[in-house]
């Protein structure tokens, strides 16, 4: 993987990484089913909470 130099890259790595979860029976359970994660909402917050971190940007 290449460095994150982007808003694009945090976005790209955090789907990529939750794709991972939508195939793993065991992790897809705990997230939809038990946790009920409204993706909608939650994967706005993982992206600016990443870009913050990441480029100490305010979002």
């Amino acid at each position: 993987m290449r460095d994150l130099e982007s808003g694009e890259d945090i976005e790209l790595l955090v789907n990529s990484f939750y794709a991972s979860i939508e195939e793993n029976d065991v992790l897809n359970h705990i997230f939809n089913n038990i946790a009920k994660v409204d993706w909608e909402h939650h994967l706005p917050k993982i992206y600016d909470f990443w870009q913050t971190l990441v480029f100490h940007k305010v979002v």
